[in-house]
């Protein structure tokens, strides 16, 4: 690395978002007691918890209604799907060799990736959605874990509002949406592992999340050098990079690029994610996107490649907002339609809900009468 270590900061401005048109502001909604459903059924035994999985996932695969079928009707064979490899980080002998110390990968559990996670957050879609198959940014494909959901997490899956195949349909519309040749390269490099200037990689907190942080980031020179060469295209640098205003440079604009890639990403996670839920958990900066695309899938008949097109149309995200309030503002049917939408999305979380609770409480009696 170079002989002056440099750290900056992501600072570019957000742009302002703000509500959609005909949007309140969300309110915290009420607190509710807590509901014990989850808690009764883990307390099941195996056989019981599979056979009640069982039961509640055909029953909602046959469900007519069309929120539901959207959704499962986009999966596919979990076995076909590529099993996910580890997350790469970049190597001192590819990029730095005889100047960088190789590097040590800190894993989960360590002290020093505790104190890594606190400063650069997870950053997760959906947050409460069980997934046994992803989008992996850094390849640009659908992969999977070894194992499918278990009982548990299919159940829990539903009790949130996720019809069977949910994680699997989030896939392969993020995949669908990320269509950029440029930002698919900004995501390659963006999904490396992050590390520190004392050669520290850290597992599962990726480059994307510690820009993502708006934190001090440190820039070694074996991640300098591989944006140069891989994103830019270009070989003016080598290790060691001297420390002098080319390289405070080179640091900006990957800051630059950072912040770009951001802003790419997000809007395509609110497209997936409005195709799933009413209002999905996400980064609140971003959530105002999300009503943005239940106007658009009414507008575009639920398809997810009109969609798709849509975001590949170069209309930059502010101007895409701007349109669709535009729209929306003008006439009081649209945002009607819109709304609607976002109900029956609504409406779909509750009914999975209460047959979850149902089910559960129909076991716990019939146990019940056999004592």
């Amino acid at each position: 690395m170079g002989p002056l270590p440099t750290r900056i900061r992501l600072l570019a401005a957000l742009a302002l978002l703000g509500p959609c048109a005909g949007q309140r502001p969300p309110s915290p909604p009420p607190a509710e007691p807590p509901d014990p459903t989850l808690a009764y059924f883990r307390s099941f035994d195996k056989e019981t918890r599979a056979a009640l999985a069982r039961q509640l996932g055909k029953q909602i695969k046959l469900d007519p209604n069309p929120e539901i079928q959207r959704i499962v009707s986009m999966q596919r064979d979990f076995r076909k799907l590529p099993v996910a490899g580890p997350t790469p980080y970049h190597r001192a002998a590819d990029w730095a060799r005889g100047v960088a110390p190789q590097r040590e990968l800190v894993v989960r559990g360590d002290e020093r990736h505790d104190a890594m996670r606190k400063r650069f957050p997870p950053r997760v879609l959906l947050p409460d959605l069980h997934k046994a198959a992803w989008y992996d940014w850094g390849t640009g494909r659908v992969v999977r874990r070894t194992r499918e959901l278990d009982d548990r997490e299919l159940i829990e899956n539903l009790y949130h509002g996720y019809p069977p195949g949910s994680d699997l349909a989030l896939a392969q519309l993020l995949a669908k949406f990320d269509s950029d040749p440029k930002m698919r390269k900004l995501g390659s490099y963006f999904a490396h592992l992050y590390a520190g200037l004392d050669a520290a990689a850290y597992e599962d907190i990726t480059l994307y999340e510690a820009w993502y942080s708006g934190q001090i980031i440190d820039v070694p020179d074996v991640d300098a050098i591989p944006f140069e060469r891989k994103v830019l295209g270009t070989r003016r640098f080598k290790s060691p990079i001297p420390g002098d205003a080319r390289r405070t440079q080179l640091y900006q604009t990957i800051r630059d690029h950072a912040f770009a890639y951001r802003k790419y990403r997000t809007l395509r996670e609110a497209a997936a994610a409005a195709f799933l839920h009413a209002e999905p958990r996400m980064d609140p900066t971003y959530a105002p996107l999300v009503p943005r695309f239940h106007y658009l899938y009414v507008a575009h008949a639920d398809d997810p490649s009109a969609i798709a097109r849509v975001l590949a149309s170069g209309t930059t995200r502010d101007a895409l907002i701007q349109k669709i309030d535009q729209v929306i503002a003008a006439n009081a049917g649209e945002l009607a339609k819109r709304d609607a939408r976002r109900k029956n999305l609504e409406a779909m979380r509750t009914l999975l809900r209460s047959w979850v609770r149902l089910a559960v409480q129909a076991q716990r009696e019939r146990q019940r009468d056999r004592r």
